[in-house]
């Protein structure tokens, strides 16, 4: 607001369309060649070092323009893309993180899903947690009347709505033989890998005879003992502690009653549905918050490695699918679509400069860049169309089958991939900025000083990765056996990275190993943190004070500062006029004659300008002044005539 009204009641001052010495001498020297057939003037050179100095100056002036422009411009794309990219996440999102892992995770009073340690603990969570607080059937908060079918659709609590009934989905191997020299050949129960899965069709206690029709038409938990494929059911991999699992598996399906899912879940316990052979067990289902319009997909797993134990793990993906409900949702169809319009035409533009430079093209970076940016555009754009169509199919079974589970990771996961994909276009637009500040002299040291120093850095990055392998290396030999944060190379080598942060967790392997734990730590501080920052930051130093070095020579001026410098003038902080002017060595052939050069920074009004310059003129033509004489009469005060 102050900008504005500074560029209102500013100060105007002298007009910008004042008589120029170059249109006078034109035309005086044409018309008096006319009328008393004299000869024209030469006019020297003007001063080259001047010239120079204005065409430069130019030249920063129109490439000060330009990034003013792409300023603006790639500020109202980051601010377009920030808004796309938050219209999907939502703040509240983090307290329903929190309320579900209350309600299932860390529930009071109840079994904890965090301190399962065999299937037994899981059954028990399962019935006493999982089903309990997914199928309330009475209103706490009301002195425990009945709740309304309406009421039941949600979880406990009444502020999550199920989207479907919940299912439960196992990952099985098959049974193999090991033969060892001093056993024999006994039964082998091995790693989770997708090739060794089994995919058979089974009976009730997985019997490899046919189950008769009376059992299958008697028992809810018949189609729990076949297998189904991830391409039938839309499953995706899923990522767990000890393996990556496929997406298909053998299916329970529970059903929005409750007493229903506890009688399939005590039949699959009976028939010993978790064996030696279970690598893995998801318990899956979807939530809607209507009052903050968000979905959430809850996945907890339960992994039964061939160690023995279970080891739990649970992921909860808040998402929104309806992003164009209500106020915030017209804004964000605007800023969707004042995006593809912003593509559009900067498409056009890149397609018209490849035309035009064609190889030349590809040898700007910056130009490349924003051929990627444009592509990275274009492939959201993709993504977020498949994600509404793959959320409108899944919609699309709830709305028929309301007992049928409803499957969400799939969008779960490409909305994932779309915020993804957002951020990085949001990060591109960010790191384009450096196109337009990278002209000031700081970006300028900042990319010579790793410009000097890549070489060097190139080769200290490999002595130092080969040395922290080394010790990474070192420390699972030492300490894998004991410590969880050095079971295997990767993990103990972000022990040590985080070490190196000052984060160290020498208490913990000094239980294990007093003695080497001491020794361990003490060459890893001493060869790592002290020798090898050292040598990094000698290498800095020394590509900096080269790097200063040039740039103390650099006499270009920041464009930056002429920004700036033109924001001032054009808000009225300033002066409207350059002073930097270029004058002529002489208007005539004889330069001492003139006895005073023209300046017109301190005049008010074209009159005192045209006084000027005929004195100047009459001066030069070393003629009478009194043939110069303006008219002073009302009558000729508009129009200006000379006479020789």
């Amino acid at each position: 607001m102050a900008v504005v009204f500074a560029m209102l009641f500013r100060k105007m001052s002298s007009p910008s369309t004042l008589i120029t010495r170059s249109h006078v001498i034109k035309y005086f020297s044409t018309s008096s060649r006319k009328k008393c057939d004299a000869t024209r003037m030469t006019v020297s050179n003007f001063d080259t070092t001047q010239l120079k100095e204005a065409q430069v100056k130019n030249s920063e002036d129109k490439k000060s323009l330009n990034n003013l422009y792409d300023c603006i411009s790639t500020t109202v794309l980051i601010w377009i893309l920030v808004s796309i990219s938050y219209s999907s996440r939502d703040s509240r999102s983090y307290e329903l993180y929190q309320y579900i892992e209350n309600t299932f995770v860390k529930p009071s009073g109840m079994a904890s899903f965090s301190k399962i340690q065999t299937s037994t603990d899981f059954y028990t969570w399962l019935n006493n947690t999982a089903i309990m607080k997914s199928f309330p059937e009475t209103n706490i908060d009301s002195g425990n009347t009945p709740l309304h079918w309406r009421e039941r659709q949600h979880i406990e609590g009444g502020h999550l709505f199920r989207v479907g009934p919940p299912r439960l989905r196992q990952l099985r191997i098959r049974k193999g033989t090991c033969h060892y020299s001093y056993i024999g050949t006994i039964d082998c129960y091995k790693t989770y890998r997708s090739a060794s899965e089994d995919t058979g069709s089974y009976c009730f206690k997985w019997s490899k005879e046919k189950c008769s029709q009376k059992d299958a038409l008697y028992n809810y938990s018949s189609p729990a003992w076949t297998h189904t494929s991830s391409f039938d059911i839309w499953g995706l991999p899923t990522v767990g502690h000890f393996a990556t699992y496929t997406g298909g598996g053998y299916i329970a399906k529970l059903n929005v009653n409750r007493q229903v899912s506890q009688k399939i879940i005590t039949e699959l316990y009976r028939n010993i549905w978790i064996d030696r052979e279970t690598r893995a067990v998801l318990f899956e289902f979807t939530l809607y918050s209507p009052n903050t319009n968000i979905f959430t997909y809850c996945i907890f797993m339960v992994e039964f490695p061939e160690t023995g134990g279970a080891v739990p793990t649970y992921s909860v993906f808040p998402l929104r699918v309806y992003l164009h409900l209500g106020p915030s949702g017209v804004y964000t169809l605007v800023c969707e679509i004042s995006y593809v319009v912003y593509l559009f035409l900067f498409s056009l533009h890149l397609v018209h400069k490849l035309l035009k430079e064609r190889r030349t093209f590809f040898k700007d970076t910056w130009q490349i860049y924003d051929l990627f940016s444009a592509i990275g555009g274009y492939v959201t754009i993709a993504m977020v169309i498949v994600q509404m169509v793959f959320a409108n199919k899944s919609l699309d079974v709830f709305r028929v089958d309301k007992k049928e589970f409803v499957n969400f990771q799939h969008i779960a996961i490409w909305n994932q991939v779309v915020v993804m994909s957002i951020g990085i276009l949001v990060f591109m637009a960010i790191l384009r900025l450096l196109k337009i500040f990278g002209y000031t002299q700081r970006i300028k040291v900042l990319a010579n000083v790793f410009s000097k120093a890549a070489k060097d850095l190139i080769s200290f990055a490999a002595f130092f990765i080969f040395t922290f392998i080394s010790y990474a290396a070192l420390g699972y030999l030492l300490f894998g056996s004991d410590i969880k944060a050095y079971q295997n190379v990767v993990k103990a080598m972000e022990t040590l990275f985080i070490s190196i942060l000052g984060k160290s967790r020498f208490s913990e392997v000094e239980e294990s190993d007093p003695v080497m734990a001491k020794v361990y730590f003490m060459l890893f501080v001493s060869g790592v943190v002290y020798l090898m920052m050292t040598i990094f930051f000698a290498i800095l130093c020394a590509a900096i004070d080269e790097a200063h070095k040039i740039c103390s020579n650099d006499s270009g001026s920041e464009l930056v500062n002429n920004i700036l410098n033109k924001l001032r003038r054009f808000i009225g902080l300033g002066n409207n006029r350059s002073s930097t002017e270029v004058t002529p060595i002489a208007l005539i052939q004889n330069p001492k004659e003139v006895s005073s050069n023209i300046k017109t920074d301190d005049y008010k009004d074209a009159r005192e300008v045209l006084v000027d310059i005929r004195s100047f003129i009459c001066e030069a033509m070393m003629l009478n002044q009194r043939d110069f004489t303006t008219p002073s009469d009302e009558k000729h005060m508009k129009k200006v005539r000379f006479r020789c």
